[in-house]
């Protein structure tokens, strides 16, 4: 999925395929991602519960999954980006806690995920030397859930759930871009994508 995504968006030594056939400027890409921190309407700074903007966390009887959500987030959670802010929107922050007390957040962009999978952790390579930032966000714990049944899971950076949902973000992009219907989605409509704009 990371090589995909890069060779989709990821200008590097050349121009992605979506800026080669001129995408890049003009769509407008599918966001499901919600503030990691920032300001309340009121003005208030306020810290998101969990390190992804991407993922959501799903409770079971041996502990807890970091999911993927698809089309699972309400309408308000959901916004048409152009490409650059969705591309560089931060989706992963790997120490929410410094923002509590006015430090710096090591936060991390759709970009980089895509780029640390596809380049260093066997999307098209595996590098025997991981970059610094990648193997600090890999590496980072953000705590431990107690379950029900009283077993203790470590909750790490969800990695591979953030580049399931951009791979996502991407699909639905391409599809509202093609003029393919999206598959019938079915349950509550109050989840139904929201229209983008013109």
């Amino acid at each position: 999925m990371a090589l995909t995504v890069r060779i989709l968006c990821h200008s590097g030594n050349g121009p992605s395929l979506l800026q080669q056939v001129g995408l890049l400027k003009s769509a407008w890409f599918y966001d499901t991602a919600s503030a990691l921190h920032g300001l309340t309407p009121a003005g208030n700074p306020f810290v998101g519960a969990f390190p992804s903007a991407l993922v959501v966390i799903k409770a079971s009887p041996g502990g807890i999954e970091e999911v993927a959500p698809l089309d699972n987030r309400p309408p308000s959670n959901v916004i048409w980006s152009r490409f650059k802010s969705w591309w560089n929107k931060p989706v992963l922050s790997a120490d929410l806690s410094k923002a509590l007390v006015g430090g710096p957040i090591q936060e991390s962009t759709r970009r980089d995920v895509i780029l640390w999978l596809a380049n260093q952790d066997g999307g098209a390579h595996v590098d025997a030397m991981i970059d610094a930032d990648y193997d600090s966000v890999r590496n980072t714990v953000f705590g431990t859930v107690q379950a029900s049944d009283g077993t203790r899971s470590v909750v790490k950076m969800p990695i591979a759930a953030s580049l399931r949902q951009i791979a996502h973000e991407v699909l639905v992009t391409m599809q509202d871009h093609s003029g393919v219907e999206p598959p019938l989605r079915v349950g509550d409509p109050s989840t139904q994508r929201p229209v983008r704009p013109k």
